[in-house]
């Protein structure tokens, strides 16, 4: 369950809408942790990834999580 603020700011809420589009265009997801990857090794993964059409997207995890729950995924 994802934590929601009573009064969210404007920034965080559209930023949330726009995570819900991206997450609306996709019928399969992949959640990893980049941390500890190089600037060189995440282009590697980007570019091998666009080859197959399937984009690499950064989301902050609440985001997402609320993004998830609107979308009833």
């Amino acid at each position: 369950m994802a934590i929601l603020a009573k009064a969210p700011q404007p920034a965080k809420t559209q930023a949330i809408e726009e995570t819900k589009k991206v997450f609306s265009d996709y019928n399969d997801f992949i959640f990893t942790e980049y941390r500890g990857l190089t600037v060189e090794q995440i282009t590697a993964l980007r570019n091998k990834l666009r080859e197959h059409e399937a984009p690499l997207k950064v989301v902050k995890n609440n985001f997402a999580k609320v993004a998830f729950e609107e979308l009833k995924f």
